[in-house]
């Protein structure tokens, strides 16, 4: 693949050519803009606006300032910290922890700051804010409107709810808190609490959430390997079927020991064969050798069956270290009461929770140390055939919409599949207009009862489609049977999966792709299913459909072609991808994926790294990805600026002849750098320029008063092939000394480590004594002169 494996280079540079013998102090608190310049922060209680946010909250009161070395509370930084900033912070007993939208942390610190004691200099000209979290701050939304939940209540009396510390807790605090109400762990982080002590463990300032506890668990191949295109893919080469992919399977209980899988199944929950996972197996992995309209999308994949009712994420942490699974099948979620209650609805519809931040943290290879990322598949659900109107509205534009439940499959990092009819599906019952194929060329239909997206967030839910009507498989007993569901979608889906990870595989050193990698395949080279007649289907991504219906045959030809690039991008950097088009090219599609840091449980919003893609054409036009408005779900995607998916997808229906360029933009990247996948229609080669970016070392893009200095940093995108001069160009406002570049010392350097510093100093002035906050000059393109040396 092109450049996967390349470092990225970043050159952190001193900017400060002060006068000889002048020192930089540090700029004052009383420098900063006044709080009404800070954006907001979005909490699920409430959102701070940022006149109400002063840079110490003086005076609060009942702070036990003397009684604990730290307390957690809310920080607003000016610019995403960098590690420099973070040892700043650090020396002045802050500790960030977990990211807020926007621009504001989670974070550990001395309870005097709440109490009126001025932050240390160096620390208060990072900091917007430093405030106090209040209770409601810490409750879940339906927890803290509706009380309880049904399932939430034990037989004993107890409470069963999901709290969450603060990950500067350590397990003997914990321990020791809970023991303090008489509350006991059941695992995870699901605890049983007595009514009466909730309130009172909800007020320990080391929890940093307490939610409603799980719901109970509910489950959620002929035709489909001729839909999603694995029988042509087959039948060009017969060697790619799974062979060597591990697939652990969770669901309502063991998959049975049928005749398909052999040797090839490992019963690791043994129980009750159960037929729902037996016919989830099969999609996946059935040899057909009983019979062969039942073989499954990867019939020599490897098998690994549990049930779901134990800790399951701490499960697949398991199944990953000991049996090394790539993927996870999950055809379940959380199920609800016929009809549920309104708590029921505003606790689960959609819902972004702590296990959903458990799946994120997975499929990032972050849930613990050691436990590699898997690809995690999970099934939209099938409740959107049920009148619940405590769930749903029956009036335009929110009827249908918004009813996919937790946790996997409102995780931002998994795969979520939803489930169409193929054209070779006979229950047409159960298909939308199934007597007018009027979608995707007469191929796929919507089914009645694939549940649909947004998120509360906002977020594209489901990301892609599979055929779920009418799909024979195996079944307990050495048996056959049709079972229709978007829990048979997911499982054809995972088995084409699992032929890209062998795909992937035989071409890069039997190294694994990321998740983000096969995510971005699925999610690049499906088929989008759109209809004149069907108001839910539209041009481009859809909150019924996602971005299609999956395609083996072409996401296998994207690796084959090198279709994919990997890379990483780190806060206000830019990478720049090039291809040159001739006349009359087809239309040119690009997908960005990155799996992104796990949400705050306490957030609004999930998205903590924000990625911006956009191409350029031959003429300077800027075309930008799909967004959707979750505020009329069935209305027809537009184009604009995405901050809420960590999916972007830009289309171009007639593109130009010339040089077109991807831009990847790492707009805000707390948590970086970020690394993520770009699937392409074309295959994209590194731009020649190399990108520079500047920022302020010390966090903020301000200029201090005339006659000042600041230290600023250059960041290149990627390792230069020669000496690189940046310029800054200068305004009314601003002037500048000459850049410097000592190249003996950059050789040195790069002898000893990966990672650069390059001694370039640039003096900014402020041109008046007027305190002012704008974003640095414009760069010019950045030049090349002689070739220093050879670069890795």
């Amino acid at each position: 693949m092109l450049r996967a494996h390349k470092v990225r280079w970043l050159l952190l540079v001193a900017l400060s050519c002060l006068p000889q013998g002048a020192t930089q102090a540090a700029r004052p608190a009383s420098d900063i803009p006044p709080p009404a310049a800070a954006p907001a922060i979005y909490l699920k209680s409430r959102t701070i606006v940022g006149a109400q946010v002063p840079i110490v909250q003086a005076g609060v009161r009942n702070v036990p300032v003397t009684s604990a070395v730290r307390v957690h509370g809310i920080v607003q930084v000016w610019a995403h910290a960098t590690d420099a900033d973070r040892a700043v912070l650090a020396a002045a007993g802050i500790t960030l922890l977990d990211y807020l939208p926007e621009m504001a942390w989670l974070a550990a610190f001395p309870p005097e700051y709440l109490a009126g004691v001025p932050l240390p200099a160096p620390a208060s000209r990072l900091l917007r804010a430093l405030l106090p979290l209040q209770a409601n701050d810490k409750l879940e939304p339906a927890l803290r409107e509706y009380g309880l939940a049904a399932w939430s209540l034990a037989p004993d009396g107890n409470a069963r709810v999901t709290v969450q510390f603060f990950a500067d807790v350590t397990a003997v605090e914990r321990a020791r808190i809970l023991a303090r109400y008489g509350a006991q762990s059941l695992g995870g982080q699901l605890v049983s609490v007595p009514r009466s002590s909730l309130t009172l463990l909800l007020g320990e300032d080391a929890v940093q959430w307490i939610e409603n506890g799980p719901p109970p668990l509910a489950a959620a191949n002929s035709g489909a390997r001729s839909a999603t295109g694995v029988n042509t893919v087959q039948a060009s080469d017969a060697t790619l079927i799974g062979t060597g992919v591990k697939v652990g399977i969770w669901d309502g209980g063991a998959v049975y020991a049928h005749g398909d899988f052999g040797s090839r199944l490992t019963v690791v929950e043994a129980g009750t064969a159960n037929s729902h996972a037996t016919h989830v197996a099969g999609s996946i992995a059935g040899s057909g050798a009983g019979d062969a309209n039942a073989k499954g999308m990867a019939p020599a994949a490897t098998l690994y069956s549990y049930d779901f009712n134990g800790t399951v994420p701490g499960e697949m942490a398991s199944a990953i270290t000991t049996y090394g699974i790539a993927l996870a099948n999950n055809s379940w979620g959380y199920g609800l009461a016929d009809p549920p209650t309104a708590a029921q609805c505003a606790a689960l519809r959609g819902v972004y929770d702590s296990n959903s931040r458990s799946y994120d943290q997975l499929v990032r290879g972050e849930y613990s140390a050691g436990v590699a990322a898997i690809s995690l598949l999970f099934a939209a659900g099938n409740d959107r055939a049920n009148s619940w109107p405590l769930c749903q509205t029956t009036t335009a534009p929110y009827a249908n919409y918004g009813t996919i439940l937790g946790p996997g499959s409102t995780a931002k990092n998994t795969i979520v599949v939803g489930a169409v009819c193929d054209s070779s599906a006979s229950l047409y019952a159960s298909c939308i207009d199934g007597s007018a194929a009027v979608v995707g060329g007469g191929a796929d239909l919507m089914s009645t009862f694939s549940d649909w997206g947004p998120m509360v967030d906002g977020r594209i839910k489901p990301d892609v489609v599979a055929p779920g009507v009418e799909i024979w498989s195996t079944n307990v007993g050495g048996a056959y049977t049709n079972m229709q569901g978007t829990s048979m979608a997911t499982p054809v889906t995972t088995g084409v999966a699992t032929l890209l990870y062998q795909k992937w595989r035989a071409l890069n050193s039997n190294v694994d792709p990321t998740p983000a990698t096969i995510k971005a395949l699925l999610v690049q080279t499906a088929v989008d299913l759109s209809s004149s007649t069907l108001s839910f289907l539209k041009t481009g991504p859809d909150y019924a459909s996602g971005y299609g219906r999956i395609n083996a045959v072409a996401a296998v030809a994207a690796i084959s072609d090198s279709l994919v690039t990997r890379d990483q991008v780190a806060n206000g950097a830019q990478d720049i991808f090039s291809v040159t088009l001739a006349s009359g090219a087809p239309a040119l599609k690009i997908t960005l994926v990155w799996d992104d840091p796990a949400a705050t449980a306490n957030a609004a919003t999930t998205l903590v790294n924000n990625l911006d893609l956009q191409l350029v054409g031959p003429d300077g036009t800027v075309y930008r990805p799909y967004v959707l408005n979750s505020a009329s779900p069935s209305t027809a995607a537009t184009t604009g600026i995405d901050s809420i998916n960590n999916v972007e997808q830009v289309y171009v229906a007639a593109p130009g002849a010339g040089a077109w360029q991807a831009k990847v933009t790492g707009s805000s990247v707390p948590s970086g750098p970020q690394n993520y996948s770009l699937a392409g229609s074309v295959r994209l080669s590194v731009s020649a320029a190399t990108g520079v970016v500047i920022t302020e070392s010390g966090g903020s893009t301000a200029v201090a008063e005339g006659g000042a200095g600041d230290t600023y940093s250059v960041m290149l995108a990627r390792a230069p092939t020669a000496n690189v001069v940046v310029t800054i160009v200068q305004s009314s406002q601003l002037t500048t000394s000459p850049q410097c570049l000592h190249s003996r010392r950059l050789t040195t350097l790069r002898r000893r480590r990966l990672l650069w510093v390059l001694l370039m100093t640039v003096f900014v002035r402020a041109a008046t004594r007027a305190r002012w906050h704008t974003p640095l000059p414009a760069l010019t393109r950045p030049s090349t002169t002689s070739v220093l040396q050879t670069w890795l």
